[in-house]
C-alpha cells in the first residue's frame, strides 16, 4: 500500500524527486463525482414524482407497487416494501426526462426514507438512513453540443436531501470506458445550514488501481464558495511505481477553479 500524502500547513504537498506521475490520472474521479450526482438526481426526481402522487399511496406495500407501476419514465422489478420507510427492488430503472439518457440499478434497498415539510422556504425535507446498490449503470447519449457547460450561477433547492450513508457496489458508465468505479460510499447533504450550502462527506471509491476520498462543500449562493479535499493513493503494478496525490481547497477558493496536483 502507498502512503498518503500529507498536507502541509500551507495547503500544498511538496513534490518528491523522481517522482513517476504519468501513471496517476485525477480525471476519473471528478467524472465519479459528476455521475454519482446525475444518479442522486435521478432518485430525487423518484422521491419528488413519489410525494407528489400523495403520501397515502406510499406507506404501504400495496400502495407503493400500485404507485411504482403508474410512475411515467420508471421501470422496477420485485419491489418489497413501503416507499415510505424499508424498501428493496431488484431493478430499477430510470428514464431522466428529456433525453434519452438511463439509469439502472440492481439490488435497490433503502431503509428510513421519511419526506417531511421542509423548512427556511424549501418544500420538503427528505432524509435517508441508507440507500445502497450492488450495481448502478449510467447510459449517457453523446453530447449534441461541442460548447463548453456553462458553470451555474445558484445552486439553491427547493427541497433538502440528507442522506447518511450511499453504497454502490459497481458504477457502470461510458464516460470512464470498460472499467466500472468500484466500492462507492459517501454521505450526502443537500440544502445543509438551512438551504445555504451543499455537502459531500466521506467519499470513498475505487477506480483500477486508483483509491480516492475527500469531503466537500460548497454555498448555494454566489459566489459559492467550495471547500474542497481530495485524496488520491495508487498501487503500485509491474510496470508503474506507486503514488499519491491530495488536492486541498481553501474555502474561500473560486468554485470554476480546478485546484492543484501535488504527487509524492
Amino acid at each position: 500500500m502507498a502512503d498518503e500524502a500529507s498536507s502541509a500547513a500551507t495547503g500544498q504537498a511538496p513534490d518528491a524527486p523522481g517522482a513517476n506521475t504519468r501513471g496517476l490520472a485525477p480525471k476519473p474521479p471528478w467524472r465519479a463525482g459528476r455521475a454519482v450526482l446525475v444518479v442522486l438526481a435521478a432518485l430525487l426526481v423518484v422521491v419528488i414524482t413519489t410525494a407528489s402522487f400523495g403520501l397515502w399511496a406510499v406507506k404501504s406495500e400495496r400502495g407503493s407497487a400500485w404507485l411504482l407501476s403508474h410512475l411515467p419514465r420508471v421501470q422496477v422489478a420485485g419491489p418489497r416494501g413501503a416507499l415510505l420507510g424499508d424498501f428493496t427492488a431488484q431493478k430499477l430503472t430510470l428514464h431522466l426526462p428529456g433525453s434519452t439518457d438511463t439509469v439502472t440499478l440492481a439490488d435497490l434497498a433503502w431503509r428510513g426514507l421519511q419526506i417531511e415539510r421542509g423548512t427556511t422556504g424549501r418544500w420538503l425535507r427528505v432524509t435517508l438512513a441508507s440507500l445502497s446498490a450492488a450495481r448502478v449503470d449510467l447510459a449517457l447519449a453523446p453530447s449534441k453540443t461541442a460548447d463548453p457547460i456553462t458553470p451555474p450561477t445558484d445552486l439553491h433547492l427547493p427541497i433538502e436531501l440528507d442522506l447518511s450513508e450511499l453504497r454502490v457496489g459497481e458504477l457502470h458508465t461510458n464516460p470512464l470506458g470498460a472499467e466500472p468505479i468500484r466500492d462507492l460510499t459517501l454521505s450526502l447533504h443537500l440544502g445543509a445550514a438551512g438551504g445555504a450550502e451543499h455537502r459531500i462527506e466521506h467519499l470513498a471509491l475505487r477506480w483500477q488501481r486508483v483509491q480516492a476520498s475527500g469531503d466537500a462543500r460548497i454555498a448555494t449562493r454566489a459566489p459559492m464558495a467550495l471547500a474542497a479535499s481530495l485524496a488520491l493513493v495508487q498501487q503500485a503494478a509491474a510496470t508503474l511505481p506507486s503514488a499519491s496525490a491530495s488536492a486541498p481547497r481553501a474555502a474561500d477558493a473560486p468554485a470554476t477553479a480546478l485546484p492543484p496536483w501535488h504527487v509524492s
